[in-house]
């Protein structure tokens, strides 16, 4: 329930309301407690098995009405968080060489707006910076060449002075993380990083946006973790910014049910001929907008009389 909440950038409680009126609607009760957590009741294993095409064909038949209401798709939508403006930058010179004839439209947003679109089909291609686990069960995606990590601490900072710094070497320090709601998968990946580093982080306080996370840290409620990309310049001069070994994986990700051909060409380029540090994770082109619907066709043999 924790992860579906953070998954929808939703409260729990919010969760548990929405699962009660889907029981209502549905006619039976979906879900049970445990001891060890909460697990789908028979009822429940029955609606999931539909879950997936569920989703699929609502994603599907948006983009259907997009293309019937305005005519076949002219562009490829591609939604970018600001730091992976190099990500991006990367995409479209492969794509002015290999594609020149595909228009792009480029969409900036925050990294939950650029997962929302996603989810709602307002976008095709989504370069929403890093992304846990979790996000590769619900999008298609590659791995690309994320930024440099940092540390960034207050200028006063024991540390202020070292080239390298040691992760383990913060464990009595208060962290700043970003806010889950703006930043879906920041706070579990900063938490894993230093459990890697055999601690747990005392986190002291939840930003918005990274330059608020910045001005935490210079107003000393602690140190945090943040792609190099995205401190502005003004902030870089106003702080220490440590080189980190951080390992948090960057990808590019896309709903298998969006129907855009376009889509499929990029896709198919990325995978045949990936730029530079471009991977596949584990995975063969979907088979992008293809239905399972299929037209009922009556034999003559059983029709009813007269038809």
């Amino acid at each position: 329930m924790n992860r579906a909440a953070r998954m929808l950038h939703a409260s729990q409680p919010a969760v548990f309301r929405r699962i009660q009126q889907l029981e209502e609607e549905v006619g039976g009760k979906l879900f049970e407690r445990q001891s060890t957590g909460v697990a789908l009741t028979r009822a429940g294993i029955a609606l999931a098995r539909y879950v997936d095409e569920i989703r699929r064909l609502a994603d599907e038949a948006r983009q259907v009405v997009r293309r019937v209401a305005g005519g076949p798709d002219k562009a490829l939508r591609i939604g970018f968080y600001q730091p992976a403006t190099i990500v991006l930058i990367q995409l479209l010179r492969m794509l002015r060489m290999a594609h020149p004839e595909i228009e792009v439209e480029p969409m900036e947003a925050t990294r939950a707006g650029v997962l929302e679109s996603l989810r709602n089909a307002e976008i095709d291609l989504a370069l929403p910076g890093f992304a846990q686990p979790d996000f590769l069960l619900e999008f298609d995606g590659l791995r690309v060449p994320g930024p440099a990590w940092n540390y960034v601490l207050p200028d006063c900072h024991r540390f202020a002075r070292r080239k390298r710094l040691h992760l383990a070497e913060l464990k009595d320090e208060a962290f700043v993380s970003l806010d889950e709601h703006e930043f879906p998968g920041f706070d579990i990946l900063l938490r894993e990083q230093c459990k890697l580093a055999g601690f747990m982080p005392q986190i002291s306080v939840h930003a918005h946006t990274v330059s608020e996370a910045i001005a935490h840290v210079m107003a000393g409620r602690g140190v945090t973790m943040i792609a190099r990309s995205a401190i502005a310049l003004p902030l870089a001069a106003s702080i220490t910014i440590i080189d980190s070994r951080a390992n948090m994986e960057w990808y590019a990700l896309w709903s298998a049910s969006n129907g855009n051909p376009l889509l499929r060409s990029v896709i198919q380029l990325l995978l045949d001929a990936p730029p530079p540090g471009w991977e596949a994770v584990g995975r063969d082109l979907p088979a992008l907008g293809a239905s399972k619907i299929r037209p009922i066709v009556e034999s003559p043999a059983n029709l009813p009389e007269g038809h």
